[in-house]
């Protein structure tokens, strides 16, 4: 994976820079704060990734084929970004959509002959690739046909080996395509890495787009419309209300749109600069800085969900829950000074292109929000833990007056004694009754003048045990 030099300011290339490194092997060097990626083609999935294994989805009024890529250096092959410090993570799926059934084309020759999708055909393609629930759509893979007779062990071995990765049953002596949904490819991808994740949305998932035209063109009305609704991932029927601000361009013939549910990029124009676009400036360039944009969403909200997991109403959790919100307080600290930035190059078409993305996710205003809740939430805490700390002092006071009480009534006792010469009498019964009766009498006078609600006692003694349970 490559990133261009010299685009970004120094200590952002060396931050995404690390990343790629540490992708290449030197993890030791690597901290929490920094991105982790690992490539998910391993195992036999290279096998199978790649140009020569095609994948069919029924679309409106037909089937679109595609493939997966496996360039490993680049973002065209499956990949997983982690970010420890935020403990959320991004899968990768890239999807090219086959154009031309004898070869695979490479980005930088000619598209003369070749028709790219059009935008009907991508619009269709997200609004039901991008749903991984019970509406999700099938993805076939089929057995290949008219194979020379020397490759057709080659491809059946194949097939049935993809069919064991995804863990599904399949006949290799039958006609039947090997028929999945997206969201399995996910699960058995990142079964590789022996964690325990939680899926941020289990219903969809997010798109990114890139479509070029060779024609140098302005968008019409329709097609910014459609255009937006690539980056929505919805079709025709949704009736888009389309205002001024939500296409971007950094340049004429570059467009861009961001939303929550995806992104779409397009070009236009027959310029050699365009030949090169995908594999530079875009996956060198545009890519990470939207990337990163989209981690920045992804790790608020999920310290979003933690904050609300603080209990704030529990008296025997809250000196836990100050500890959790301290430290949550130094993991959003680290993600603002490793990931959020308002300038990130000397460029001015960068600056633009990533503080759109930040804008049209949502982080500016996620950030703000995150600094108010945790800011609430420490006020309240901090006012519960400084009442812990006087109720301590009260019952550090109780404990003074015990003591002092218990000294006055013994040297009343020996007052009482020497005056009366209570020792003579035949009954100590009647000394104990005077002793504690006495010494009621002093501690309930000096508890109640302390206390002044006599009911204060057992909520302090509540806290006092409490915040023992909490540090020990």
């Amino acid at each position: 994976m490559k990133i261009e030099s010299d685009v970004f300011f120094n200590h952002i290339q060396s931050f995404l820079q690390k990343s790629v490194t540490g992708a290449e092997g030197e993890l030791n060097q690597m901290k929490s704060c920094d991105l982790f990626i690992y490539s998910l083609v391993d195992k036999g999935w290279d096998r199978f990734f790649g140009g020569q294994s095609t994948f069919e989805m029924d679309l409106d009024g037909g089937k679109t084929a595609f493939f997966i890529p496996n360039n490993k250096n680049s973002f065209e092959s499956p990949k997983l970004i982690v970010y420890p410090d935020a403990s959320v993570g991004i899968i990768i799926i890239p999807i090219e959509i086959k154009r031309d059934d004898n070869k695979r084309r490479k980005s930088s020759e000619a598209q003369e002959g070749v028709p790219a999708p059009t935008m009907d055909t991508l619009m269709t393609l997200n609004y039901r690739l991008h749903k991984m629930d019970n509406q999700a759509p099938t993805i076939r893979c089929q057995k290949p046909t008219g194979l020379k007779e020397e490759f057709k062990s080659y491809f059946f071995a194949k097939m049935n080996l993809f069919a064991n990765l995804l863990g599904v049953d399949y006949d290799v002596d039958s006609e039947k395509p090997i028929a999945f949904q997206l969201s399995l490819l996910v699960e058995r991808l990142l079964s590789m890495m022996h964690v325990n994740y939680i899926m941020t949305n289990k219903k969809r998932c997010h798109v990114f787009t890139y479509l070029h035209i060779d024609e140098d063109k302005d968008l019409t009305e329709d097609e910014q419309d459609n255009l937006l609704r690539i980056s929505r991932c919805e079709n025709e029927k949704y009736q888009i209300i389309r205002k001024n601000e939500t296409i971007k361009q950094t340049f004429k013939n570059i467009y861009l749109i961001v939303s929550v549910e995806g992104g779409a990029m397009m070009t236009c124009g027959n310029a050699d600069f365009f030949k090169s676009f995908k594999t530079d400036s875009l996956q060198q360039r545009y890519i990470w800085l939207y990337l990163l944009a989209l981690i920045q969403r992804y790790s608020l909200i999920n310290m979003s969900k933690v904050i609300g997991d603080i209990d704030d109403t529990n008296d025997k959790q809250k000196i836990v829950s100050l500890k959790r919100l301290r430290d949550l307080s130094d993991r959003l600290t680290r993600i603002k000074v490793n990931t959020y930035y308002s300038d990130i190059s000397d460029y001015k078409q960068h600056n633009e292109f990533y503080r759109f993305c930040t804008e049209e996710l949502g982080v500016v205003r996620l950030l703000s929000d995150m600094g108010q809740k945790m800011d609430d939430l420490d006020d309240c805490l901090k006012q519960k833990a400084d009442k812990n700390s006087e109720n301590i002092q009260l019952l550090l006071a109780i404990f003074v007056a015990f003591l002092t009480v218990f000294s006055g009534c013994n040297d009343g006792f020996e007052f009482f004694k020497n005056v009366f010469n209570i020792s003579e009498g035949p009954n100590p019964l009647v000394l104990i009754v005077i002793y504690w009766f006495v010494f009621a009498i002093l501690f309930t006078f000096t508890l109640c003048m302390i206390l002044k609600k006599r009911h204060e006692l057992w909520e302090i003694i509540k806290d006092i045990v409490c915040f023992w349970k909490d540090n020990h």
